[in-house]
């Protein structure tokens, strides 16, 4: 006990207190995961950028040189009255899982997307070779990150004419298994599009669809006899699975 458990009408500064226990030591690595609802995945100059810079406020950088993004970019991306943080990452590439290139430690930061937006170069000649590399990047990376809903976007089209693009659309459908969105983010060519199934794929803009909070969410004001719990989902809005925060008084 401290002082103050000794503190007595008559002994209103009490001197005396017991010895304290032990202090425990320890070492915690910490890891900064950025809240995103849509992140985007890709190879080096597949137009990552350039789409984020097209449809938000974001400014990352843009140049005409592989790993042009060397950290994370947030963007908040507004189509169809809703409302919508996409994360930029830098790009992966073959052995990422290995630490080639810069890795897949960026990864982390869109574990937590509700959807990945996979933009493919279009100019690239092996369009479902790009494909596959990045889905065996996931699934080497672990967790359930391969399994998040994805959309694919065929991205760089203007570059292309009639026949590249049908014959590159389909070698990706093929690769993919599904659907395939075709973008310019340059040209402004189906951007608007693109960006509408993100939200339309996951009910981004409907709280009730949220994915639920796995933990109890707890938060206990200073000096208050009560807990205050946090709304469903919200605690995965803001970023935390499982916050319990007492301040103490000394």
């Amino acid at each position: 006990w401290g002082n103050l458990h000794f503190k007595s009408a008559t002994n209103q500064a009490p001197r005396r207190s017991n010895p304290g226990q032990e202090g425990v030591d320890r070492t915690l690595w910490l890891r900064l995961k950025l809240i995103a609802d849509v992140g985007l995945l890709g190879l080096p100059n597949a137009g990552k950028s350039t789409f984020l810079a097209t449809t938000s406020n974001a400014r990352p950088k843009i140049a005409d040189y592989p790993f042009t993004t060397l950290h994370p970019n947030l963007g908040v991306v507004g189509v169809d009255n809703t409302e919508f943080v996409v994360a930029d990452i830098p790009g992966l590439i073959e052995g990422a899982s290995e630490g080639r290139g810069l890795g897949d430690l960026f990864l982390g930061h869109v574990e937590r997307c509700a959807v990945l937006l996979h933009l493919i170069d279009g100019t690239s000649e092996t369009v479902a070779e790009d494909y596959h590399t990045i889905i065996g990047e996931l699934e080497a990376y672990g967790g359930d990150l391969a399994e998040k809903p994805r959309v694919t976007v065929l991205n760089k089209v203007d570059a292309l004419d009639e026949e590249e693009r049908a014959s590159r659309l389909n070698e990706l459908e093929k690769a993919c298994g599904g659907e395939v969105m075709m973008m310019s983010s340059v040209a402004g060519e189906g951007v608007t599009a693109s960006a509408s199934v993100p939200p339309r794929k996951t009910r981004l803009g409907n709280p009730k669809h949220r994915p639920p909070c796995r933990y109890q969410d707890r938060l206990r004001p200073f000096g208050g006899p009560r807990e205050r719990q946090f709304a469903p989902g919200l605690a995965d809005r803001i970023g935390a699975r499982c916050v319990v925060a007492q301040r103490v008084g000394l």
